[in-house]
């Protein structure tokens, strides 16, 4: 009876973990995918007081160089930088 309980929660702790892990994995892999081919995106970028900047579309990778600013490389090499106080809010399609 014991053993039965001991197969179980060595099940139980294995399936957690393999969820961990699969999710860690399917973010290293999104993360690839953004840094070689960029992803479908939408990024609306607020000012302090909550009034849209600019909003971007596109095909493009996030860099945060910096604490206070933002790059958007575009797919054709284009680069956009935000710096300062902002809100950002990013949209993957």
């Amino acid at each position: 009876m014991r053993k039965k309980y001991a197969i179980l929660l060595v099940l139980v702790i294995s399936l957690f973990t393999l969820t961990g892990c699969v999710q860690q994995l399917r973010y290293k892999m999104k993360k690839v995918q953004s840094d070689v081919f960029g992803l479908e995106r939408t990024v609306t970028v607020y000012s302090i007081d909550g009034k849209p900047i600019k909003t971007i579309h596109g095909k493009f990778k996030i860099l945060y160089p910096a604490s206070n600013r933002m790059e958007f490389v575009k797919h054709d090499g284009k680069k956009i930088t935000v710096s300062g106080f902002y809100s950002a809010v990013i949209e993957e399609k």
